[in-house]
């Protein structure tokens, strides 16, 4: 399976092992993930039967997936072990995307034209879509024209790590905000139209530094009177 083949995978997976399908709730159709994911519906396929094999969901010809999991009272220590286990990683790297990424960003944006203003105006248009998943989108857009595969891969690699676009309608604080990320989405491409490369890298870090004060939140709120488990580190 392709690099991003494995994305949609651990997508689908992390999202029904939290909880944020319910017991025989259809997923999204392939062709519905691959224009989100940029990528054709037969590597979505492949994915999903991956999954299915995995005693996840059950498939059948011509009709969506439906999930066959009942994460049920699992949901909160999963969440609460995703945190835990990866709180020094996720400050980590919060902490350095201000001076990792603000460059390659620079790049990007000098380089992208104009279908790719119009693709991220468009994912912003629709309403359903969710804020998280909309900011890694954007990010992953700005990036793209770079055309560098181990940027790309270092990008999705960070995405996998901290897994909350994936883990949006699971109830979190993490996925709260949604009014704030998508307002700075609004703003990112105001500026990505005027040639203000300086403040869209202080929006995303803006936007990221929510996300991580909402998880960090959350956390707590799950309670760490056991300690901290063993690190997740990312590598």
């Amino acid at each position: 399976m392709q690099s991003r083949g494995y994305l949609i995978y651990e997508y689908f997976k992390s999202r029904i092992t939290f909880g944020c399908y319910n017991l025989y709730e259809s997923l999204p159709s392939a062709g519905t993930t691959g224009r989100q994911f940029a990528c054709s519906p037969q590597t979505v396929r492949k994915a999903l039967l991956k999954i299915r094999n995995e005693g996840y969901i059950s498939l059948s010809p011509g009709r969506r997936a439906k999930v066959i999991y009942d994460a049920g009272h699992k949901k909160n220590p999963l969440l609460k072990d995703y945190l835990l286990a990866r709180k020094a990683g996720l400050s980590d790297l919060y902490g350095s995307v201000e001076f990792t990424w603000q460059r390659f960003m620079n790049a990007g944006i000098r380089m992208m034209g104009k279908d790719d203003i119009v693709f991220l105006e468009d994912c912003v248009s629709r309403k359903e879509a969710d804020p998280l998943w909309l900011l890694t989108v954007s990010f992953w857009t700005i990036l793209r024209p770079i055309k560098n595969d181990l940027l790309l891969n270092l990008f999705w690699d960070t995405v996998r790590y901290i897994r909350f676009p994936y883990l949006w309608g699971s109830g979190s604080r993490v996925t709260s905000d949604s009014d704030f990320l998508r307002a700075g989405l609004l703003r990112i491409i105001s500026c990505i139209k005027s040639g203000d490369t300086r403040n869209i890298a202080v929006i995303f870090y803006e936007c990221y530094s929510r996300i991580i004060l909402a998880s960090n939140a959350e956390a707590y709120s799950l309670g760490e009177a056991a300690g901290l488990p063993p690190q997740i580190p990312f590598q």
